[in-house]
């Protein structure tokens, strides 16, 4: 039997994939591992498919969303298999508040928002491919960026445009980790965020996606919060 549960919400462009290396090191320290893909469709459809993830939960979980995952578990984490959360480098946004007037909410990276390619006012978001591995990956080896670069997907404006309501983080306990390089969420959006939640926060040298280049250091700052 797992020692301890986790339910992993994956930020913007991407997917559930981009776990799969830091999933087998917390199952072998005991962990129990789910991961929510995302539509990417609005923010209403990520909660939505967030809780249905949590309806499955036989136990009580820790929700970990990472970047614009952590505005989705600010709605999603509410739901009463929920015992706690953990931000990565994540957005943190209050109850009926979006993140794109959120505080903090408009302090992505000048090199994020050069990547970014909207194909109409209302259509998807891209992320130029080549850009990500700067954005995302800049900490992982090269092949391992351009692979995961190549899989980014579109998100659509509404995720970042509708409002969540109640916000989890003012009835659970909240943890949040800095990632020290990040090309895609500075540190001082990090830190405008984290302040939001008042709660013990770590830190790691690592680009946007720990899980791909500092799987294992993750892992063990994770592994405590858990148990």
């Amino acid at each position: 039997m797992a020692e301890a549960s986790i339910v992993l919400v994956h930020g913007a462009f991407h997917s559930f994939r981009c776990w799969s290396d830091l999933t087998p090191i917390l199952e072998g320290a005991g962990v129990e591992c789910r991961a929510v893909d995302l539509p990417n469709t609005s923010m209403a459809d990520d909660v939505a498919a967030t809780r249905r993830c949590l309806d499955t939960a036989g136990t009580p979980v820790v929700l970990l969303g990472h970047s614009y995952g952590g505005a989705v578990i600010c709605g999603a984490g509410t739901h009463p298999a929920v015992q706690s959360l953990i931000f990565l480098t994540a957005a943190v946004i209050d109850s009926d508040e979006c993140l794109a007037t959120s505080r903090g909410g408009d302090m992505i990276s000048p090199a994020l928002a050069a990547a970014m390619r909207p194909t109409s006012e209302d259509g998807p978001l891209y992320v130029d491919s080549e850009a990500a591995k700067y954005v995302f990956y800049n900490h992982c080896p090269a092949r391992a960026a351009a692979a995961a670069a190549s899989q980014v997907r579109p998100i659509m404006p509404a995720c970042l445009g509708e409002a969540i309501g109640e916000a989890a983080w003012r009835s659970r306990p909240s943890s949040y980790i800095y990632t020290q390089d990040d090309n895609a969420l500075l540190l001082a959006a990090q830190e405008v965020f984290a302040a939001k939640l008042d709660c013990p926060t770590q830190a790691i040298w690592s680009d946007h996606s720990p899980f791909l280049s500092r799987p294992r250091e993750l892992a063990d700052l994770l592994v405590p919060l858990l148990k």
